[in-house]
């Protein structure tokens, strides 16, 4: 008798959590219903146009240097980055920010610093934003000693410009390299993206991308070491120059040396 209630307790409340769990499952999904229902109304009074939906406010701020540097510092969490040689002899920096995000732009001991200044509460993170944020700077010379940029989402493009060394580390997006040349180390990491090199040279080479391909017209001879766990590798059979490394687990790996 003491086992038949013992098990006729348990159904019961066995029946009640599961009416329980029924209930929390109906109102999750009224609750998913009732919202999208509200997001397909605000996109029938916007024109169906869901960038207007965008509740992030951006700006485009400039900052005019007159400093001298050689030495240039990204490190930007959500950003597209661009260095390229400026038209004139200015040197500034452009950046398409938003309200609370912004960066500061300074020069300290010859090293031009580009950092995000993320000013905002825990509740600002929540919102849309269909816009991208972007730095470009533009320098005066086309020499410089070294280039560092560290960015966690966001496209990295080069282009027209020396340096002495160069390391780039990318998170999620793609770096694009033109024409230009790293006297010692050039060092490229992502996790996910594609790296391209277009009329390129450096010393040494060292590139590594879990989730990409990377393809390259290098500018002269390189001693190759590639390696792509999941793709196709083709790099030239050259003896001589520097060192080039380059690995990825899940991409191809094409590269070339530019002809005279």
């Amino acid at each position: 008798m003491v086992v038949a209630a013992d098990e006729k307790g348990d159904r019961g409340r066995q029946s009640i959590m599961q009416k329980t769990v029924k209930r929390w499952l109906i109102a999750a999904t009224v609750l998913v219903l009732i919202g999208l229902a509200g997001l397909v109304v605000l996109l029938a009074a916007n024109s169906w146009d869901i960038t207007k939906l965008d509740t992030a406010a951006f700006e485009t701020n400039t900052y005019d240097l007159d400093e001298a540097f050689d030495k240039i510092f990204v490190d930007t969490d959500t950003a597209d980055v661009v260095i390229m040689q400026s038209q004139s002899n200015a040197c500034k920096v452009v950046c398409r920010e938003t309200e609370n995000v912004k960066h500061t732009v300074t020069v300290r001991d010859g090293t031009l610093t580009i950092r995000t200044n993320d000013e905002r509460e825990w509740y600002e993170h929540i919102g849309l934003s269909f816009g991208s944020v972007k730095i470009t700077v533009y320098l005066p010379q086309k020499d410089y000693e070294a280039l560092c940029i560290t960015t966690t989402t966001g496209d990295v493009k080069v282009s027209d410009i020396s340096f002495g060394e160069m390391e780039i580390e990318v998170t999620t997006g793609d770096v694009i390299l033109e024409h230009v040349l790293t006297e010692r180390i050039m060092s490229i990491r992502l996790t996910t993206g594609d790296v391209q090199l277009d009329s390129c040279d450096a010393g040494e080479i060292f590139i590594k991308t879990s989730t990409g391909d990377v393809w390259g017209r290098l500018l002269s001879e390189k001693i190759f070491t590639a390696k792509s766990s999941t793709g196709d590798v083709r790099v030239p059979k050259t003896s001589t120059g520097g060192k080039c490394e380059i690995r990825t687990s899940t991409g191809d790996i094409q590269v070339e040396i530019a002809k005279d």
